[in-house]
């Protein structure tokens, strides 16, 4: 038994190691990729991987997951969705309030939008919360004990999604780590209670569909 949790837990501080790795490694791919097509191509190609090596190092982990699955499970995907649309909304007002800015990273998003409709649906609503919820939820709950990986799991989030704005020297859109972290508590804390990483995978796909197809038809 102590064997298998250590071997979990080596496999899940490469999989940590390889998130920080791979994007750090994108942006120099993409970068040589020449016209916006050809970047816009490496980007998906090198997601496609990325989703790929998650699937074989975590295959026997995910089939044991998916036959968990269960149909009150999607009572619990969707009280998630209508959970992150309720701390969207009050933050929203909240940063009408503060007359701040659209933070960086979504705004970066908006633009991927509008040069590449296609990817950026895939990004959003299949690639993004299957990587997310595979690092963030089940890597970093495998890597540290609880309660203490539920508010790592949560920080981590946060910061990811605030690279952007660090980069950018807008501090005061650092108030957004507020949302993102948050985001990233609701989904750890789900994650704790459920053991099911298709769970989180769906409320947050679910979550960005809606999100997206909302950007699509109101703009």
């Amino acid at each position: 038994m102590k064997k298998s949790i250590k071997k979990q837990k080596k496999q899940s501080e490469i999989l940590l190691f390889s998130y920080f790795l791979f994007y750090g490694l994108q942006p120099l791919v993409v970068y040589y990729a020449g016209s916006v097509y050809g970047r816009i191509t490496a980007m998906l190609i090198t997601d496609l991987l990325y989703v790929l090596f998650l699937f074989v190092m975590c295959l026997p982990d995910l089939f044991a997951n998916l036959e968990k699955c269960r149909i009150k499970d999607i009572k619990t995907v969707l009280l998630i969705v209508v959970a992150l649309f309720s701390m969207n909304i009050f933050f929203s007002f909240m940063t009408s309030f503060l007359k701040l800015t659209a933070p960086e990273n979504e705004m970066q998003l908006m633009q991927l939008f509008e040069t590449a409709p296609v990817y950026f649906v895939l990004k959003a609503c299949l690639i993004g919360p299957f990587i997310e919820e595979m690092i963030f939820r089940y890597s970093v709950h495998k890597c540290f004990s609880y309660p203490y990986r539920i508010y790592i799991s949560g920080f981590l989030f946060g910061m990811m999604h605030m690279i952007s704005t660090l980069l950018s020297g807008n501090y005061m859109n650092m108030i957004y780590i507020v949302l993102y972290a948050g985001t990233g508590l609701l989904l750890s804390y789900v994650y704790e209670k459920n053991q099911n990483i298709f769970t989180v995978i769906s409320g947050h796909a679910m979550y960005n569909l809606i999100a997206v197809m909302m950007v699509i038809f109101y703009g």
